[in-house]
């Protein structure tokens, strides 16, 4: 089981970590924070020490870059 965001990261398809890894940081903690640590948008945000609104808004905006990037291709850098 990974234990830190790098682990998590490397533990995924090397396209998907390719796609993580062109994402800004922030954008990145909160889908490990959510998707890989299997943690509601509310208990990432504690966990990260956002707003919930701030957390939901990171999220939204993680996935719209990360689908601009599987619909373009994994070589394409966003941010």
């Amino acid at each position: 089981m990974p234990t830190t965001d790098a682990d998590t990261i490397e533990a995924r398809p090397p396209s998907m970590r390719l796609m993580l890894r062109n994402l800004p940081a922030q954008y990145r903690e909160i889908l490990v924070a959510t998707y890989f640590h299997h943690r509601t948008p509310h208990e990432a945000a504690e966990h990260l020490g956002l707003a919930p609104e701030a957390a939901k808004a990171r999220l939204y905006e993680a996935m719209r870059d990360l689908s601009l990037m599987i619909a373009m291709g994994p070589d394409l850098e966003i941010g």
